[in-house]
Protein backbone atom coordinates (compact mmCIF):
# COMPACT_ATOMS: atom_id res chain seq x y z
CA UNK A 1 0.00 0.00 0.00
CA UNK A 2 1.45 3.31 -1.25
CA UNK A 3 0.11 7.36 0.42
CA UNK A 4 0.11 9.26 -3.08
CA UNK A 5 1.19 12.41 -4.03
CA UNK A 6 2.23 14.79 -0.74
CA UNK A 7 -0.11 13.21 1.54
CA UNK A 8 2.97 11.09 1.79
CA UNK A 9 4.64 13.77 4.38
CA UNK A 10 1.91 13.51 6.75
CA UNK A 11 -0.02 10.10 6.46
CA UNK A 12 1.18 6.92 8.12
CA UNK A 13 -0.73 3.86 7.18
CA UNK A 14 -0.91 0.12 7.20
CA UNK A 15 -2.94 -2.76 5.85
CA UNK A 16 -3.21 -6.54 6.75
CA UNK A 17 -5.76 -9.45 6.00
CA UNK A 18 -7.88 -11.68 7.51
CA UNK A 19 -7.11 -14.79 6.55
CA UNK A 20 -9.37 -16.42 9.02
CA UNK A 21 -12.55 -15.16 7.22
CA UNK A 22 -10.84 -15.11 3.61
CA UNK A 23 -10.25 -19.09 4.06
CA UNK A 24 -14.11 -19.37 4.99
CA UNK A 25 -15.13 -19.28 1.13
CA UNK A 26 -13.10 -18.59 -2.03
CA UNK A 27 -14.62 -15.66 -2.46
CA UNK A 28 -14.12 -13.81 0.53
CA UNK A 29 -12.26 -10.65 0.67
CA UNK A 30 -11.61 -8.72 3.92
CA UNK A 31 -8.45 -6.53 4.18
CA UNK A 32 -8.48 -3.72 7.23
CA UNK A 33 -6.46 -0.64 7.09
CA UNK A 34 -5.36 1.97 9.88
CA UNK A 35 -4.70 5.64 8.15
CA UNK A 36 -2.99 8.41 10.87
CA UNK A 37 -2.76 11.53 10.13
CA UNK A 38 0.40 13.85 11.56
CA UNK A 39 -1.17 17.41 10.02
CA UNK A 40 -1.81 20.35 11.93
CA UNK A 41 -5.14 20.90 9.75
CA UNK A 42 -7.87 18.78 7.89
CA UNK A 43 -6.35 16.74 4.78
CA UNK A 44 -7.12 14.82 2.20
CA UNK A 45 -5.10 11.56 1.41
CA UNK A 46 -5.29 8.75 -1.42
CA UNK A 47 -4.08 5.38 -0.96
CA UNK A 48 -2.89 3.02 -3.73
CA UNK A 49 -3.88 -0.38 -2.96
CA UNK A 50 -1.43 -3.05 -4.59
CA UNK A 51 -2.15 -6.49 -4.00
CA UNK A 52 -5.95 -6.67 -2.41
CA UNK A 53 -7.07 -9.47 -4.83
CA UNK A 54 -4.81 -13.11 -4.09
CA UNK A 55 -3.88 -12.69 -8.03
CA UNK A 56 -3.70 -10.60 -10.35
CA UNK A 57 -5.79 -12.62 -12.72
CA UNK A 58 -8.58 -12.47 -10.33
CA UNK A 59 -11.11 -9.45 -10.39
CA UNK A 60 -12.28 -9.46 -6.35
CA UNK A 61 -13.95 -6.06 -6.60
CA UNK A 62 -16.95 -5.98 -7.25
CA UNK A 63 -18.95 -3.28 -8.08
CA UNK A 64 -19.96 -0.82 -5.21
CA UNK A 65 -17.03 -2.03 -3.22
CA UNK A 66 -16.50 0.38 -0.33
CA UNK A 67 -13.80 0.94 2.55
CA UNK A 68 -16.05 1.46 5.47
CA UNK A 69 -15.17 3.49 8.34
CA UNK A 70 -14.92 1.48 11.89
CA UNK A 71 -15.57 2.53 15.38
CA UNK A 72 -15.92 6.38 14.87
CA UNK A 73 -17.32 7.70 11.54
CA UNK A 74 -20.16 6.25 9.74
CA UNK A 75 -19.73 6.21 6.30
CA UNK A 76 -17.94 4.87 3.47
CA UNK A 77 -15.39 5.55 0.72
CA UNK A 78 -15.08 3.58 -2.52
CA UNK A 79 -12.35 1.37 -3.96
CA UNK A 80 -11.64 1.85 -7.44
CA UNK A 81 -9.88 -0.41 -9.53
CA UNK A 82 -7.20 1.50 -11.37
CA UNK A 83 -4.23 0.81 -13.86
CA UNK A 84 -0.81 1.10 -12.43
CA UNK A 85 2.14 1.01 -14.46
CA UNK A 86 4.89 -1.98 -14.34
CA UNK A 87 8.05 -1.78 -13.24
CA UNK A 88 9.62 -2.78 -16.69
CA UNK A 89 7.49 0.33 -18.47
CA UNK A 90 4.54 -2.95 -19.48
CA UNK A 91 1.38 -2.15 -19.43
CA UNK A 92 1.42 -2.28 -15.83
CA UNK A 93 -1.48 -4.39 -13.47
CA UNK A 94 -4.56 -3.40 -12.17
CA UNK A 95 -3.85 -2.17 -8.56
CA UNK A 96 -6.85 -0.33 -6.50
CA UNK A 97 -7.60 2.71 -4.93
CA UNK A 98 -9.29 5.14 -2.26
CA UNK A 99 -9.25 9.10 -0.90
CA UNK A 100 -10.77 10.32 1.86
CA UNK A 101 -10.03 13.26 4.06
CA UNK A 102 -8.99 12.98 7.78
CA UNK A 103 -8.76 15.93 11.14
CA UNK A 104 -5.89 16.57 12.31
CA UNK A 105 -4.03 14.34 14.63
CA UNK A 106 -6.53 11.59 13.95
CA UNK A 107 -6.86 7.62 12.80
CA UNK A 108 -9.62 6.04 10.61
CA UNK A 109 -9.81 2.37 10.46
CA UNK A 110 -11.22 1.19 7.65
CA UNK A 111 -12.60 -2.50 6.85
CA UNK A 112 -12.84 -3.79 2.85
CA UNK A 113 -15.37 -6.67 2.09
CA UNK A 114 -15.57 -8.19 5.72
CA UNK A 115 -19.53 -8.66 5.12
CA UNK A 116 -20.40 -12.05 6.54
CA UNK A 117 -18.04 -13.14 9.18
CA UNK A 118 -18.84 -16.21 10.80
CA UNK A 119 -17.48 -17.83 14.09
CA UNK A 120 -15.40 -20.83 13.87
CA UNK A 121 -13.46 -22.57 16.30
CA UNK A 122 -9.75 -21.11 15.30
CA UNK A 123 -11.59 -17.45 15.76
CA UNK A 124 -12.89 -17.53 19.10
CA UNK A 125 -11.55 -16.56 22.24
CA UNK A 126 -11.45 -18.85 23.86
CA UNK A 127 -13.26 -18.26 27.92
CA UNK A 128 -10.40 -17.96 30.74
CA UNK A 129 -7.63 -17.75 27.91
CA UNK A 130 -5.39 -14.47 28.42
Amino acid sequence: MTVAGGAQSFIRARAWRDADFETQAAANLCVHLIVASIHDKPASFSLSIEGLCRSQAEDCVKSGLNASHLFTEFYSVPVKKVKTSGASGGGGSGGHAMTDVLMPGSTAVYSIGCDSYKATPTNLVKRGST
